[in-house]
């Protein structure tokens, strides 16, 4: 009896607990979820019962969609990311809307369909794991908390529950350089500008951008509470820079006795220095570091930072108790935070891995679906890791993916001999716009047991992406994936292929072999099957309501049909050079240019394609003048030469080349303008002395002309024109 009125009181509590999210609304309260629901829905989230049901997750975690009694949905989880992803379930499966990037509105009806039938789906997979280092300067140097807020639910929807936060690192350096002696100014020697400091993070660089005002710095620490608040209140887990013995170069004149070792060159650039994990002095900086780190954005249960990115100097370093003492410091800070490292090229070194708690290290294998580290390196040795696939690189917006590699591999390293490592999955984009099909099939296939079936989960993709189902969408993607996404998989041992980068963006000579470092002009697919599904949405867009997301897709797909154009265009220009015959060689010269006002034009007409916006957003968040003329020298510099005006051999130039309008008319069609007029004037020498290339992007970083802010004209209008022009369609 006694037993009987325990259980009966355990109800109780649990029946009020679950009740809590649906009755605080009746009272004028919003719960957490209700809020986000409300922000992503609007007045129709008045219509859901939302539920986070308590339980262990050790079994994985779960959503489930049904009706109620009283005609409203029930969306019930056992966490707070597996709730938001049923909600975006819902919201896709039901109601044929998605919130995507780039940002679009979504309509739904008024009264919400409920469903007819239970739909419950389970993930074994503790992390879902987003964002790179580099996304928070190719993409979210210049965002403000609008942008965030808009990004954080839009990861909620996704189910992601582990992210980068890197954001506000500025303040925590700030205050621990001012606890060694550090002059204001020559803090702001070691800050790097707003676009640069993913890779001063990484300890490839120091300075370059800068210097930043108190007020920038005061800016991104306030920034980044609200980030880390709003991560918590989602369910995601932030993944904080932890202190891995980066320093200035300058620490070693203030602490000469400190075992500071000088970090070598990183592309043209000097690296910081590298304190040595071993002495002293590291273990009094971890320890000012992590105060200030938890003091101002709380505390750290994930911890990232990557000694030896990309090489660095190791001379003089024990690495396998160096490692151990990165991690010690860590777990003074919160014993039970856990390291997470970059798996990139050598990193993480087996060395540093040796004496490494296992328990609280994980492994962020980024290119697991063209290099899978994991497979080779046997999950690192028996260390957990996440599978993830980066998307792109410099956020450059070529379409690009390996649609048949995420669909099922994942799914295989699970089932494989070192499965039990593998804990998450995720995505590594190094931009967080182009190829969200890249990223929705990833954040789709965590939750599956079995590979995916593309082709039918494109059909869903798509329904929910455009409102409707459509039969030429359906045709016209099939078509994409056996194309541009399914890029081949690199041999065991080689880089391997990647994106098919653009010619108009290259620096322009006659050997051109790619547009931008580690990379290919070359196409990897059949270019006529991009073609005919350009052909195929023309179609569609006469048959589907005003969409903002299929408009985005059509100008993309046409934008790369007509790269693959200017490519032949090249081509023949290349020959008739060769040849002598000057007048094919203006001919097709001036074709060349037209073609790419052409492209100017068209990505004009969309918002995400503007560069005067990119610009605009820079110059906003600077405080006075001269920081606002600093802040758009880095939105030019990191889009154009990167950041080595005096390297004439500068290896990252364009690495992070953008399609966009402005940026091609007035800064690539420049450059070949220059470079066929040059040839014309000396088109009969047998050798042509090449252009300081180099130079002419440095001087562009540094000017301050105006453009556009906003999308001109109609991408439909403009994209029926331009398939007319250049006979991409056999129906006009």
């Amino acid at each position: 009896m006694k037993r009987n009125h325990i259980f009966l009181l355990f109800a109780f509590i649990c029946t009020l607990f679950l009740n809590a999210c649906t009755s605080n609304h009746k009272t004028g309260q919003l719960s957490e979820m209700e809020m986000f629901a409300h922000r992503v829905m609007g007045k129709q989230a008045d219509q859901l019962i939302l539920k986070v049901v308590p339980d262990d997750l050790s079994e994985g975690e779960y959503f489930l969609i049904k009706s109620s009694a009283d005609q409203k949905v029930i969306i019930e989880a056992n966490s707070k990311s597996a709730l938001s992803y049923g909600l975006g379930q819902y919201l896709r499966k039901y109601c044929h809307v998605e919130l995507s990037r780039p940002y679009n509105d979504i309509q739904l009806p008024e009264q919400l369909p409920l469903p007819k039938q239970e739909f419950k789906k389970k993930c074994d997979l503790k992390y879902r794991h987003y964002l790179n280092y580099c996304t928070f300067n190719y993409s979210m140097a210049f965002w403000g908390w609008e942008e965030w807020q808009k990004e954080l639910d839009l990861m909620a929807l996704q189910g992601i529950n582990m992210a980068y936060a890197l954001t506000g690192v500025e303040k925590v350096w700030q205050e621990v350089l001012q606890k060694n002696g550090y002059s204001q100014k020559e803090i702001l020697d070691f800050i790097p500008g707003p676009s640069y400091q993913a890779w001063w993070l990484m300890g490839n660089l120091e300075g370059f951008g800068g210097h930043v005002s108190q007020a920038w710095i005061d800016n991104r620490a306030d920034l980044q509470q609200k980030i880390v608040g709003r991560m918590h209140q989602l369910g995601i887990t932030p993944v904080f820079h932890g202190f891995y013995g980066m320093v200035p170069r300058t620490l070693s004149k203030k602490f000469p006795e400190a075992n500071i070792i000088v970090g070598g060159n990183w592309c043209g650039f000097y690296r910081p220095d590298f304190l040595d994990p071993n002495d002293p002095l590291f273990t009094k900086m971890a320890k000012e570091y992590y105060e200030s780190m938890t003091n101002l954005y709380g505390k750290l249960e994930l911890v990232g930072g990557d000694p030896f990115h990309e090489g660095g100097n190791t001379k003089g370093i024990d690495i396998e108790t160096a490692g151990k003492a990165i991690q010690t410091a860590m777990h003074k800070a919160n014993p039970k935070a856990t390291w997470v490292i970059q798996g990139w090229m050598d990193n993480p070194k087996k060395a540093m891995l040796k004496q490494l708690d296992k328990e609280h290290t994980l492994i962020l294998d980024l290119f697991s679906d063209n290099i899978p580290s994991w497979k080779y390196r046997e999950a690192f040795g028996g260390f957990n890791f996440i599978w993830n696939a980066i998307g792109n690189f410099g956020n450059r917006e070529d379409l690009y993916g390996r649609l048949p590699v995420i669909a099922s591999a994942p799914i295989e390293a699970q089932q494989s001999k070192v499965g039990q490592y593998m804990q998450g999955i995720g995505t590594v984009p190094e931009g967080h716009i182009p190829n969200q099909v890249v990223t929705s099939l990833i954040y789709d296939v965590a939750w599956e047991q079995s590979p995916l079936k593309v082709d039918q989960w494109l059909k869903f993709y798509t329904t929910a992406r455009y409102g409707t189902e459509n039969e030429s969408v359906n045709q016209a993607w099939k078509l994409l994936y056996e194309s541009v996404y399914s890029c081949p998989v690199a041999p065991k041992g080689e880089w391997g292929r990647d994106e098919s980068q653009p010619i108009i963006c290259a620096t322009p000579s006659f050997e051109i072999k790619s547009s931008a470092p580690w990379g290919n002009v070359k196409t990897y697919y059949d270019t006529e099957k991009l073609t005919q599904a350009c052909d195929l949405l023309f179609t569609a867009s006469s048959q589907i309501p005003t969409n903002e997301t299929f408009e985005y897709d059509l100008t993309v797909v046409l934008r790369d049909v007509l790269s693959n154009q200017a490519l032949v265009l090249y081509q023949e220009i290349k020959q008739a050079y060769q040849q002598k015959n000057k007048a094919v060689f203006r001919s097709k010269s001036d074709a060349f240019l037209e073609l790419m006002d052409d492209v100017d034009r068209l990505l004009g007409t969309q918002q995400a394609f503007v560069l005067g916006q990119w610009i605009d957003d820079a110059r906003k968040l600077g405080s006075t003048p001269e920081e606002k003329d600093l802040f758009e020298f880095n939105a030019r510099a990191l889009v154009s030469y990167w950041g080595n005006e005096t390297d004439r051999n500068n290896v990252l130039k364009d690495y992070a080349y953008k399609q966009w309008s402005g940026l091609i008319s007035h800064y690539y069609k420049k450059r070949w303008l220059m470079f066929f007029e040059h040839t014309l004037a000396n088109f009969d020498k047998k050798e042509i002395e090449p252009l300081d290339f180099v130079a002419f992007s440095g001087q562009w970083a540094k000017k301050k002309d105006h453009f556009p802010t906003k999308a001109q004209g109609n991408s439909i209008k403009v994209a029926k024109e331009l398939i007319h022009k250049y006979k991409i369609s056999q129906a006009l």
